[in-house]
């Protein structure tokens, strides 16, 4: 029997141990609260459909619009050969006009060599008499005010030897003539059309200083003192 309590002690010892462990034992840590999860993004909206339009991922490229051609630009104007015509009437019976043959500059001067004819018919009582002049000089434009992509003003200076002859109608007369020298100057009103061309009007005071021809001793010599104010219409050109 001994030896049956002997193991009943025994195993009531081994039955006790776990118990006492477990009492003894530290008490178990609570968990931290959790953090809450993460709040997914929001769903992406729904395409629109488009009234009588493509989606965007369908559209077509814009066509490139065409590209200009670009009108060439007149070439500034250089110097070179100039010329201006000019009239100063057409009326019947007269006819007078000039021509200045020379070169011209890129800020629109003009200068050489002007030839003036002139021819006018007047009949007066049954008669009538013919002058005829010829003229052969210097002359020069010279802009002083305006812009050569417009109007501008230049100031014309005239030099010339003047040759004219006068035929009367009547019977028995004689033809008579005379030479002398011409100077003018005035103001010139210019429009340029082209850099190269321009149209305008010419005003100068002139005078002219002439002696009638001797006529084989027929006649006397008489001078002539004529001061004068005439205008002209006038092209202008630059090549």
């Amino acid at each position: 029997m001994r030896w049956l309590k002997s193991a009943l002690v025994l195993a009531l010892g081994l039955f006790a141990l776990p118990v006492r462990a477990q009492d003894t034992a530290p008490p178990p840590e609570q968990p931290a609260p959790s953090e809450p999860p993460p709040t997914p993004p929001p769903p992406a909206p729904a395409p629109q459909a488009h009234d009588q339009e493509e989606p965007p991922a369908h559209r077509p490229a814009p066509a490139p619009e065409p590209r200009r051609r670009r009108e060439p630009e007149p070439e500034p104007r250089g110097a070179g050969f100039g010329l201006e015509v000019a009239t100063a009437g057409l009326a019947s019976g007269t006819l007078q006009g000039g021509l200045l043959l020379g070169a011209h500059t890129p800020g629109g001067s003009l200068y050489g060599v002007r030839i003036d004819y002139r021819d006018e018919t007047q009949k007066l009582a049954g008669t009538s008499q013919s002058t005829t002049a010829f003229s052969f000089g210097l002359a020069g434009r010279f802009p002083v005010a305006g812009s050569p992509d417009g109007f501008d003003l230049a100031l014309g200076i005239d030099a010339a030897y003047v040759k004219a002859s006068v035929t009367d109608g009547g019977a028995g007369q004689a033809p008579s003539g005379g030479s002398g020298f011409l100077i003018g100057f005035g103001p010139q009103l210019r429009y340029w059309l082209h850099p190269n061309v321009a149209v305008g009007y010419l005003a100068q005071l002139t005078y002219l200083s002439a002696t009638s021809d001797d006529m084989g001793g027929l006649r006397d010599k008489v001078e002539h003192s004529i001061t004068a104010f005439t205008g002209s219409f006038t092209l202008s050109a630059g090549f």
